[in-house]
C-alpha cells in the first residue's frame, strides 16, 4: 500500500513537472510576443517621429514659399496698374 501511494505520489510529481514545463514554455512565448510588440511599436514611432520633422520643415519651406509667391504677385499688380496709368492699351 506505501509502494502504491509513492508510485502515485511520483506519478503525480512527475505530471506537475510536465505541466509546470508547459506552462514555463507557453509563458515564454507571450512574453516574447509582447517584446517583439513593443520593439515594432517603437520602431513605427521612430518612423513617425522622423516623418513629422520631415512633414514640418516641408511646411516651413511652403509658408516661405507662398510668401514670396504673394510679394511677386503683389509687385507684379502693382506694375500693372502703373504701366496702366501711364500707357492706354486698347483692348479688343
Amino acid at each position: 500500500m506505501v509502494a502504491a501511494a509513492a508510485a502515485f505520489s511520483v506519478v503525480r510529481f512527475v505530471r506537475l513537472l510536465r505541466i509546470a514545463r508547459e506552462s514555463s514554455q507557453a509563458f515564454g512565448d507571450a512574453v516574447e510576443a509582447v517584446a517583439l510588440g513593443a520593439e515594432r511599436a517603437a520602431t513605427r514611432g521612430e518612423q513617425l517621429s522622423r516623418s513629422s520633422a520631415r512633414l514640418e520643415r516641408s511646411l516651413d519651406e511652403l509658408r516661405v514659399s507662398r510668401a514670396r509667391l504673394q510679394v511677386l504677385l503683389t509687385a507684379w499688380s502693382e506694375s500693372r496698374s502703373a504701366i496702366r496709368g501711364l500707357v492706354f492699351i486698347p483692348r479688343k
